[in-house]
């Protein structure tokens, strides 16, 4: 049966997709590898796994909000960017009598006691 474009003879070699032109298979193949296979329903995000798509998936669910670096979850985005920053973003308390840095304020406190 013929398509509105044409015949579709360009087949994906990753899944069974077929399309009428190549240059839509090329396209359709960039998508796939580079981007990933797995695609988000409901807002079309890509994803190279399925472990990757779940944790995405949950973003769409009201009510909290999930840490992308592990399983910390969030009823606010606030809440959920503090904890970012504190555990999961660069050191920001620096020592002034030696070369160590801290995520949290009351770590130094504890170690500048030490200098005493």
């Amino acid at each position: 049966m013929l398509e509105q474009h044409g015949p579709r003879n360009h087949k994906c070699s990753k899944c069974e997709c077929k399309f009428a032109f190549a240059s839509q298979l090329k396209e359709h193949e960039y998508a796939y590898v580079t981007l990933g296979k797995f695609v988000c329903t409901i807002c079309k995000a890509r994803y190279k796994s399925v472990k990757g798509l779940c944790v995405h998936k949950e973003s769409h669910v009201p009510g909290f909000y999930r840490c992308g670096k592990c399983a910390y979850k969030a009823k606010k985005f606030d809440t959920l960017h503090e904890h970012e920053r504190c555990h999961h973003g660069p050191p920001r308390y620096h020592c002034d009598h030696c070369p160590q840095v801290f995520k949290f304020r009351q770590l130094l406190k504890r170690h500048l006691a030490k200098h005493q």
